[in-house]
């Protein structure tokens, strides 16, 4: 996407507030995403993303309520950066190479269920404008 694109798609993805379906992450089926983040994944070509936060992200998501999860790519390389919304850095990770749209890209987890034992059940993955 050039500069112009990356814009459009900026503005394309804070129309989106609130939820109108979710989805469950195939293989961690304790994960749940939102619109934005399906149209953000399919536009942006990464789903991959998505499946990192399911699988990396799932030991962290069971003891922080909520998550800043920060997408930063600059040119076909990105870097995740997940924090517990207070700037304290949870979770790390290098992406080699994406073709992901160039800026940060910022997603929030949030609890989102509990069993009777107080253990984390579900988690969603959504955009700040649907938080």
């Amino acid at each position: 996407m050039d500069k112009t694109e990356i814009g459009q798609f900026k503005n394309e993805l804070a129309q989106f507030n609130g939820a109108e379906r979710f989805y469950r992450h195939p293989m961690n089926q304790q994960i749940l995403f939102t619109d934005g983040v399906k149209f953000f994944a399919e536009r942006a070509g990464a789903f991959w993303l998505l499946d990192i936060l399911a699988t990396e992200l799932n030991e962290i998501r069971k003891v922080e309520e909520f998550i800043v999860v920060r997408l930063n790519v600059t040119g076909s390389k990105a870097v995740l950066i997940s924090d517990d919304g207070n700037d304290n850095v949870l979770h790390t990770k290098n992406i080699s190479l994406t073709d992901a749209p160039e800026g940060e890209w910022k997603f929030y987890m949030v609890v989102a269920d509990r069993d009777a034992n107080d253990r984390v059940t579900m988690t969603t993955i959504m955009l700040p404008s649907e938080y």
